[in-house]
């Protein structure tokens, strides 16, 4: 992996769901800094200020959900070179393809294994600007 280190938005509405995946992040070693956010607008806030490179978000969260949230920060500059990966239980058609009109990179239903997640990370960090023209037109491979 790379010397740069990364910076992480995490925002679910569960704190269990946002410590275990700050801790796969920090165990990933990329990491100089996970935020967490438990809300929507404490996320969005987060977005603004930090400008983060990865953001790992669930669609429940209290006061804006994540579609909500990912439409509000689609096109700013400060998600610009960010990847974004969904990571929840709700996994209808028009959700998942929401999230990808609203800049998802990735999106993992739970619950899915350390292993999975863990890949999931490292290959987006790792190929950077790369990741989106490898899988150009193949949605059904970002959703796991």
């Amino acid at each position: 992996m790379t010397e740069q280190k990364f910076r992480a938005v995490i925002a679910g509405g569960s704190r269990d769901y946002i410590l275990s995946i700050k801790r796969n992040l920090e165990q990933i070693g990329a990491f100089e800094r996970c935020a967490v956010a438990y809300s929507g607008y404490e996320a969005l806030d987060k977005i603004y200020s930090f400008h983060p490179d990865l953001i790992v978000t669930d669609i429940i969260l209290r006061d804006l959900d994540g579609l909500s949230l990912l439409e509000k920060v689609q096109g700013c500059d400060c998600v610009k070179n960010s990847k974004i990966v969904i990571y929840t239980s709700v996994d209808t058609d028009s959700i998942i393809r929401k999230a990808f009109e609203y800049g998802a990179d990735f999106f993992l239903i739970k619950p899915t294994s350390y292993d999975v997640f863990h890949k999931t990370i490292v290959d987006l960090l790792k190929l950077g600007d790369s990741y989106d023209q490898i899988l150009e037109g193949s949605l059904e491979a970002r959703i796991m």
